[in-house]
């Protein structure tokens, strides 16, 4: 037998006597969490619940994680481990699987309706070949997100969304026990998924207790890093809780964060847009200087969104939706609290297109921009 590396296009080439049998088989087992995410179960799930379909063999074929011949929760169950980091590689199949450039699915809805072609057979070589071509398909990978190769850079997967995980700030004393209940407004959220960070010299973990997030949804790596992966529906903000003993004085904002170490933070919300999942510490007595306005939530949005602000103390201010012209809408003036606010924003009121919001403070004052769908 001989083997070749491709190039990054994926060109190779081999010299080989004449007259002779081949077989020509491509192989690739690395790197089994490349382009897989959250955002992957949450169009598998859509795919078994038949909301919507996988619209190619090929996604299929990557959407069946367990290589049974199926796509069932067992293969969403395989695929978390991996994003959770519980596992580094699937049990039963290969990282990418392939099939000849030429074939034609007889049932596309069934690519297993007939043993697919991974392989090319060649008997009694007599001439050159030079279209013996291969679709790699990533297994996990049902949105073509993965980086096959190190020349080619990944799409950048940013956005000035947050989600807000809203929890209490607390002064943790040495010896004290806390329970932090974690909300998040989660009723058009999709999925997400974080590295959820905390100084193990300073907190030591009791206990995780479950809301709309349950155990199969968190990875426990090793002291101070949990991940979380969570796709499902959620009609309440309780979202978990966390149960802490304090091994130290401090406070709770400067030991627990929520980061991409492991488990890249992103959320997906109705539309499947990227948000930032983010940790909002409710008490902003020592933290916040000055007023924050967030970029609402959904964006774009058709029937609601939500619309966060951090104010450093108790104060009057004024929030305004606005069009391109300046014509405001509608109007919410008021005394709010310290800290983070929010107010929910019915779409259905609202014509469609760009608008705007406004923040207004004695000191500041903020605008952003915001997109309504019909």
């Amino acid at each position: 037998s001989d083997s070749e590396v491709s190039n990054a296009e994926g060109y190779y080439e081999f010299e080989l006597p004449i007259g002779t049998n081949y077989t020509i088989t491509p192989e690739r087992d690395d790197d089994h969490m490349n382009g897989v995410s959250t955002y992957d179960l949450v169009l598998i799930t859509r795919h078994v619940l038949g909301l919507e379909q996988l619209d190619s063999p090929y996604k299929l074929i990557a959407a069946d994680a367990n290589n049974s011949g199926s796509i069932t929760t067992f293969d969403i169950v395989q695929l978390r481990k991996l994003i959770l980091h519980i596992d580094e590689r699937l049990e039963n199949n290969t990282s990418w699987r392939f099939v000849q450039r030429n074939y034609a699915f007889p049932d596309p809805t069934n690519p297993w309706a007939a043993n697919f072609p991974e392989l090319e057979n060649f008997n009694n070589l007599e001439e050159d070949y030079l279209d013996v071509d291969f679709i790699g398909i990533k297994i996990g990978d049902v949105n073509d997100s993965v980086i096959p190769n190190a020349i080619v850079q990944p799409e950048g997967r940013t956005s000035n969304t947050i989600l807000p995980f809203q929890l209490d700030d607390v002064m943790l004393k040495a010896g004290n026990q806390y329970t932090i209940p974690v909300e998040a407004t989660l009723k058009e959220v999709k999925g997400y998924q974080f590295t959820l960070e905390y100084n193990a010299a300073v907190l030591e973990l009791l206990d995780v207790v479950e809301g709309s997030a349950t155990m199969s949804n968190f990875g426990f790596l090793k002291d101070g890093i949990m991940t979380l992966s969570w796709n499902d529906k959620a009609e309440n903000t309780d979202a978990f809780s966390l149960v802490f003993i304090a091994e130290q004085d401090a406070k709770l904002s400067d030991v627990l964060s929520i980061n991409s170490t492991y488990t890249s933070a992103e959320a997906y919300n109705e539309t499947l847009g990227l948000q930032v999942p983010t940790l909002v510490f409710n008490d902003f007595s020592t933290q916040a200087t000055q007023v924050e306005l967030y970029q609402n939530t959904p964006n774009p949005f058709k029937d609601e969104t939500i619309i966060a602000f951090l104010l450093p103390a108790e104060m009057q201010a004024n929030l305004k939706l606005h069009d391109v012209n300046g014509k405001v809408i509608q109007n919410w003036d008021a005394t709010y609290s310290e800290g983070y606010n929010e107010l929910k924003i019915d779409g259905k009121k609202l014509p469609t297109g760009v608008l705007y919001y406004t923040l207004e403070t004695d000191d500041f004052t903020i605008t952003k921009r915001m997109i309504v769908i019909k």
